[in-house]
């Protein structure tokens, strides 16, 4: 800029004394502090899938997408129902058992009338990272 006349020599030598500060965005699409609820684990899965699908790209491009490319995505979440399910499942105490094995446990909560779901948890115990195993929508198990 100096060498086209944009700036003074003066201003040149203040921005090449300044110190270069660079900041990695590389770990922006999750936010490590805030942990969200398996509803909105799957949403954004879902959510990636459906990218994918529409343009035709891999799953790291649709993840990109999802977090910076300024969509809104409105859900059939209750989140009153959602807070009760993940109290619930967030207290082990519920499934003490006598056996070694640990249980485990998931469920999704549907509305009767249009079949929306209105809730879901993908585990039982506290929930500590984002986009782990969601055995309410990942694990091939049989119901009941």
């Amino acid at each position: 800029m100096y060498e086209q006349g944009y700036i003074s020599y003066d201003d040149y030598q203040n921005a090449v004394n300044e110190t270069l500060v660079l900041v990695d965005h590389s770990d922006d699409s999750t936010d490590s502090s805030v942990v969200y609820s398996y509803f909105v684990d799957a949403v954004i899965e879902d959510a990636i899938a459906d990218l994918m699908d529409l343009k035709g790209c891999s799953y790291s491009i649709a993840e990109q997408l999802l977090f910076t490319g300024g969509y809104k995505i409105y859900t059939t979440l209750d989140y009153d129902i959602q807070k009760k399910v993940d109290s619930i499942y967030e207290d082990t105490s519920n499934l003490e058992t006598d056996s070694d094995q640990q249980l485990e446990s998931a469920i999704v909560i549907t509305d009767p009338y249009t079949g929306d779901i209105v809730a879901l948890s993908g585990g039982v115990g506290e929930k500590t990272a984002n986009r782990t195993l969601n055995r309410a929508t990942q694990s091939q198990r049989p119901p009941g």
